[in-house]
């Protein structure tokens, strides 16, 4: 509190320069960083008033503003330079102190190292002990999330991220006319190229593939990332025409390696790393498939709800100068990218304007690739007669929600999907979605983990999702009701809570003193004892439990 008192009263006795304080800070990550697998954090405690390029001189000296513009340009170079070196890794914290009198000139430096990759965040907290208190928890709460990124599952050891430099993120809006191996392109000829998709009625579930434009004969791509996920690293790439320097068409494409260097070690695990990417995309594009089908089939559907769609994507291998290198390539869709949803119970607010979404059908549960089939009514719409009859809309924020419950339901708590993210295409009306995430649980096999990744948390990702999900007026008629937790009983052990379709479930209970689960149901009106289910998710007592739902 004398701090914060001080602050009220003490201003600055000189000028405060921010570029000798970002050399000596990025000297300093550097020797933090030699290993690449520590979570950095930069934090920048600030007035607002950068000092930079007008020393000495006088406010009203028409040099000054000359020099404080030069500074601002200086301080961004620097701040780029730094979050491109160490991208997600690196959170960049800007905390405005006191009386701020220069607040653009300030957040300049989050915008700059958001745009590098790196993981920014500005605050301006009230002048209070409690106020800064929450700016410094913001701040450790992001590095604690970096460093669990870093972490082996299982093991828990660090695992390091690959040491490469990042382009802006806005380079994007520039589109590659020409190939240079000099301008920072890596070049590959036909006959370094094999180009793979996924079949699931193929012997190994890939087949040959051809590119994409007539005139292809060769692939490009950039040498630095522009982008960065928890997972992967995004590169800009193109199809390229005989001579090797011209473009081939006009559709260009993202491609996507591991972040990590193990996964780059060994030619198999990095095979296993874009195989995987692969399946989890397609299976994914199944359930969309499905959800868009049971869309169509609600008949208050407002027409307007858009339907849900996932990038198509392809494996090739790149060989060349006796190294091989396996790699994830999909089409590169500009626009405003957005987080609807992630695997931890993170749920973007529902969006402002009103949109509508589409419908599903079952999908096949036969084999492991496929989604499982369970089919169900719609549910009962609660309320007045003027409710159950109006036109059903949906926000996009909303239809990403349904569609991670939906799959859940569809696949008879199998599967769940989220982290859904993408782009929103108003002139065809399709949430494109890229990049996602599905927890895995089969009763059958429960000590199998991560099959879909390391991101794939099994039963624990679907009690994040759960925990924070709220079903929708369209989610309610895709999935027959909405899931009630008492989060005060949850324990360790697992436990399993069903539904009949004739309203929601509101009963959980644990095993006793790690006892194996018990397992509640309801037919709308007697608990029943689930425990010993059939094959299907069913209980043996012949009576209809639509939907398990696991919860770790």
């Amino acid at each position: 509190n004398k701090i914060v008192a001080g602050g009220r009263r003490i201003w600055p006795g000189g000028h405060g320069c921010y570029l000798p304080a970002l050399g000596e800070a990025e000297r300093l990550l550097m020797i933090a960083a030699a290993h690449g697998s520590c979570a950095l954090i930069l934090n920048v405690l600030t007035d607002g008033v950068p000092s930079d390029g007008r020393q000495g001189l006088s406010a009203d000296d028409p040099a000054a503003a000359r020099g404080a513009e030069e500074g601002r340009r200086n301080i961004a170079e620097a701040v780029a330079r730094i979050a491109a070196r160490f991208g997600r890794r690196l959170t960049v914290s800007v905390v405005g102190m006191g009386r701020m009198r220069d607040v653009p000139a300030v957040r300049k430096i989050t915008d700059v190292a958001a745009d590098h990759g790196a993981t920014a965040l500005f605050q301006l907290p009230s002048m209070d002990a409690a106020g800064l208190a929450r700016a410094v928890a913001g701040a450790a709460d992001s590095l604690t999330s970096t460093r669990n990124e870093l972490t082996e599952v299982p093991g828990g050891s660090q695992r390091r991220v690959v040491q490469v430099m990042r382009e802006p993120k806005s380079s994007l809006c520039t589109p590659i006319v020409r190939v240079d191996p000099d301008d920072g392109f890596e070049i590959y000829e036909g006959h370094e190229i094999i180009r793979m998709v996924y079949d699931p009625s193929a012997r190994k579930r890939f087949r040959d593939a051809v590119a994409t434009h007539p005139l292809s004969y060769g692939f490009a791509h950039r040498t630095n990332p522009f982008g960065e996920g928890s997972e992967r690293l995004a590169y800009r790439c193109v199809e390229i025409q005989q001579d090797c320097r011209t473009i081939a068409g006009t559709q260009q494409f993202v491609m996507k390696t591991s972040r990590f260097e193990d996964a780059h070690q060994w030619k198999e695990t990095g095979e296993k790393f874009v195989k995987r990417y692969a399946l989890t995309q397609n299976l994914a594009a199944q359930y969309a498939e499905e959800f868009n089908k049971s869309l169509d089939k609600i008949p208050l559907l407002d027409s307007k709800v858009p339907r849900v769609s996932f990038l198509d994507c392809s494996v090739l291998y790149l060989k060349k100068n006796l190294q091989e290198k396996c790699v994830i390539v999909e089409p590169l869709v500009l626009g405003t990218f957005q987080k609807w949803n992630s695997n931890n119970g993170f749920v973007r607010p529902v969006d402002e304007e009103t949109v509508h979404a589409p419908s599903l059908q079952p999908v096949d549960e036969e084999t492991e690739s496929s989604s499982t089939a369970a089919t169900g009514g719609w549910g009962a719409h609660r309320g007045n007669t003027a409710e159950r009859n109006a036109p059903i809309t949906a926000t996009k924020s909303e239809i990403a929600q349904a569609f991670s419950h939906f799959s859940y339901y569809q696949s008879r708590g199998k599967h769940l999907l989220c982290d859904l993210q993408g782009f929103f295409d108003e002139e065809t009306n399709i949430m494109a979605m890229t990049d996602p995430v599905i927890h895995h649980y089969n009763r059958d096999n429960p000590r199998r983990k991560n099959k879909y990744g390391r991101t794939d948390q099994g039963q624990k990702g679907f009690y994040a999702f759960f925990r924070s999900h709220k079903c929708s007026r369209l989610c309610k008629v895709l999935t027959t009701g909405p899931v009630t937790v008492d989060l005060g009983r949850i324990t360790s052990t697992p436990t399993v809570v069903g539904s009949t379709g004739a309203g929601p479930v509101c009963v959980v209970a644990g095993g006793r003193d790690g006892a194996d689960p018990v397992a509640v149901g309801s037919n709308g009106n007697h608990p029943i004892d689930l425990r010993s289910a059939g094959k299907d998710g069913g209980p043996t007592t012949g009576m209809d439990v639509a939907r398990p739902i696991v919860i770790d």
